[in-house]
């Protein structure tokens, strides 16, 4: 596991991603939202909402992010290993009265990832998949159980491997049990390109996907995303997060080595890699 020594360094390479060395995270100046009510009806129609310069006052933190990105990735660390920093989690948490607004009270779920997306190795995003299938993430009214927050580190293009949706009220198989895939009349596929400082947010039902990214783009798609439960559900995945609090760094290394384990049919691990999850879902440490 010696290429995990990489971690130790981390807080003196990138200062800007820890409360320690950055006041600016303290600050609680809020963005100005998009009307409440318009995003309320985007989302009960459509089952997303695209919240533009969410993260705005965050720029230069969220460039250093993606440089961590680019360095995980350059040493062969899976890049879900940016949610050891400050950073990562108190993004989402500046998100928290957005996502109350359409779950009420909710947690941290531990699904979580980064995505380092290469045109230059012909790769892609995850293939299109519901984040919860059937009516795992919806309860009986069919309101959500549960929402999928992804943030892009860069700009995301259709030509880099933007998501990509099916609006809920064009995907006949949204909610339905027992069936694979989405029922998708092609002219309703809808791209969803971002720049940094947006906030996607989704429904976790809603059917979509990361793009094949393409010889012609300029540079790679970096983001990352967690999802989030309402806490009228029992718990969809445990161990739950407290959305107004950092959890120790030990806590952190355990839930991304559950993160490698179970996100590994998406990005897969070498053996060293495997182990070394292991070792960090049983000890919380580098070593």
């Amino acid at each position: 596991m010696e290429y995990l020594n990489f971690l130790n360094i981390i807080k003196e390479e990138f200062p800007l991603l820890y409360l320690k060395t950055n006041k600016n995270l303290t600050s609680k100046n809020t963005p100005v939202r998009e009307n409440s009510l318009i995003r309320k009806k985007k989302f009960t129609t459509d089952g997303y909402f695209h919240e533009q310069s969410a993260l705005i006052q965050y720029q230069p933190e969220i460039k250093s992010l993606a440089n961590l990105v680019e360095r995980l990735n350059a040493l062969g660390i899976p890049p879900v290993f940016i949610f050891y920093t400050d950073f990562s989690w108190i993004v989402f948490q500046s998100m928290n009265d957005i996502l109350a607004e359409s779950l009420g009270n909710f947690m941290f779920l531990p699904e979580f990832w980064a995505w380092h997306v290469d045109p230059k190795e012909n790769q892609a995003g995850w293939a299109p998949h519901r984040d919860k299938a059937g009516r795992k993430g919806l309860f009986d009214d069919n309101s959500p159980k549960s929402l999928t927050c992804w943030v892009p580190l860069t700009e995301a293009n259709p030509l880099n491997g933007c998501i990509y949706v099916v609006p809920k009220q064009h995907d006949l198989k949204y909610g339905v049990e027992n069936v694979e895939g989405a029922e998708i009349d092609l002219p309703s596929i809808r791209a969803l390109p971002a720049k940094p400082g947006d906030v996607i947010i989704w429904d976790a039902t809603v059917f979509h996907w990361g793009a094949q990214s393409s010889e012609f783009a300029e540079k790679p798609r970096l983001s990352m995303a967690l999802e989030v439960q309402s806490n009228k559900a029992p718990p969809i995945n445990p161990p739950l997060i407290a959305p107004n609090e950092l959890i120790e760094d030990s806590v952190r290394l355990k839930l991304i080595g559950k993160q490698m384990l179970q996100y590994k049919h998406w990005h897969k691990l070498t053996d060293e890699q495997e182990q070394s999850a292991l070792h960090l879902i049983n000890y919380g440490t580098l070593r």
